[in-house]
């Protein structure tokens, strides 16, 4: 869960008013955030490791390892749609 909550504050490191809190359910971890931008907006994003590797999954594109650089867009085109 600390590699999780790491990830998201290295995301949203020079952003404000986002509100969130994190939840572990057997190998799962959620990420419930309440406010995004300063806008209230209820979004879960889901997490797991595989082979200790952070994937983040996308109802769109499936699990992608979100600790590479380049897959930081889908966790971004979910948070924010």
């Amino acid at each position: 869960m600390h590699r999780v909550k790491d990830f998201i504050e290295k995301q949203i490191i020079d952003l404000e008013e986002f509100s969130y809190k994190i939840e572990e359910e057997k190998e799962f971890i959620y990420v419930l955030f309440s406010q995004i931008l300063g806008k209230k907006k209820e979004k879960e994003l889901t997490f797991k490791f595989f082979d200790g590797i952070l994937f983040y999954h996308s109802l769109n594109y499936g699990w992608k390892p979100v600790e590479k650089v380049i897959n930081n867009r889908y966790f971004w085109i979910d948070l924010l749609s």
